[in-house]
């Protein structure tokens, strides 16, 4: 009798934790995106409104396990209320609340929404990585502009891009809106288009960091942040007082300061 009971109870116990294990396991994940931001590219030397500019290329790829998606809507206001939708691995999303950050923005080449405060471009002293010299902050119309790497397709990829759109551009009246990077797709802006440069004014000859950092204010959630940053060593001359010069000594992905 003492051995039936033993045999009972541990039975119980048995599926009691088995029922408990298999409640713990099905609780769905949160499928992040993980924006891997580009080093600086195409650098270039510019006047701009009577002024000397350095313009260079940004882009931010999506390597993670889910789409950035961001949602915004807005009843009368100026700016649109943004939410960050979180896909989840049973089918459901949840959203979070991020503020208002989408924004209708004018450009010359063309003006549509903006998810606001997307990258932050800034230039750094090369001896003190620390000390920010100048910077700016930059809204992106969140697209699937280009395809990571097709030899390779990561897990969450779609087959074709999703966000293609312009982001209601020419809509000023809009009320809702979608943008979003999916998973293997990347979003980038060209050199000196809507706001791609930073003054050169006042800077002496040396050499300087060039940093971009995506999410600068870590409004997004995400797999990571340590590869929001990426950065190019460059070195700034004036001879004689003419255009400024620029060379590349290195260029350093993933990272917010670079030697060479």
């Amino acid at each position: 009798m003492r051995w039936l009971v033993l045999i009972v109870i541990v039975s119980v116990a048995g599926s009691l934790g088995v029922w408990l294990g298999q409640g713990s396991a099905g609780e769905p994940r949160p499928l992040l995106p993980d924006l891997d931001q580009a080093a600086p590219s195409a650098l270039s030397v510019r006047r701009n409104e009577g002024r000397w500019v350095l313009a260079f290329a940004s882009a931010v790829d999506n390597v993670g396990r889910g789409p950035l998606l961001v949602r915004g809507r807005r009843d009368g206001a100026h700016a649109m209320e943004a939410r960050q939708v979180i896909r989840r691995s049973d089918g459901s999303s949840v959203a979070r609340e991020l503020g208002p950050l989408l924004h209708y923005e004018r450009a010359e080449t063309h003006s549509h929404w903006h998810f606001e405060r997307f990258d932050w471009y800034e230039i750094r002293s090369a001896t003190s990585p620390s000390q920010v010299i100048r910077g700016t902050k930059m809204g992106f119309c969140l697209g699937d502009r280009y395809n990571t790497n097709r030899r390779t397709r990561l897990v969450g990829e779609p087959s074709s891009p999703r966000w293609t759109h312009e982001c209601g551009r020419g809509q000023t009246g809009l009320e809702r809106l979608e943008e979003g990077i999916s998973v293997g797709y990347g979003d980038d802006y060209a050199p000196y288009l809507e706001g791609q440069f930073v003054s050169l004014a006042g800077l002496i000859p040396g050499r300087y960091l060039l940093v971009h950092t995506a999410d600068p204010r870590a409004y997004l959630r995400e797999v990571t942040r340590a590869n929001n940053s990426a950065s190019v060593l460059f070195r700034l001359s004036r001879p004689s007082g003419l255009r400024p010069r620029i060379e590349i000594l290195a260029t350093c992905p993933g990272r917010a300061t670079c030697s060479g």
